[in-house]
């Protein structure tokens, strides 16, 4: 059937870690899986990024969690990686974590 073959495909998502990073330590969950964890994550001003990595083997529709220390910070996502492929992850003033899907 179909629907059984779409819950087996699996995708691949790529997280861009961009502005406000400063010495922080992220952790990034996906799918219950953890695919990152480090710490000293630091924005880079000459590119405004600070890290990068490709995930392989996202569900169609992948749970994507992130946190973020100092500042205790969290934010989730459900993210469908058939049409949104890219997430890029940004520190935004003090206190906000945003989490933006692209194809």
């Amino acid at each position: 059937m179909a629907g059984d073959l779409t819950d087996r495909e699996s995708h691949e998502l790529r997280i861009d870690l961009c502005n406000g990073f400063r010495d922080h330590t992220i952790v990034i969950v996906v799918d219950a899986r953890e695919v990152y964890r480090r710490s000293g994550v630091t924005t880079d001003p000459a590119t405004s990024r600070a890290d990068a990595i490709e995930v392989v083997g996202c569900a169609p529709t992948a749970r994507i969690e992130v946190s973020v220390t100092p500042g205790g910070l969290f934010g989730s996502i459900a993210c469908d990686t058939a049409a949104h492929g890219h997430l890029v992850i940004s520190l935004v003033g003090e206190a906000t974590l945003n989490l933006e899907t692209f194809a």
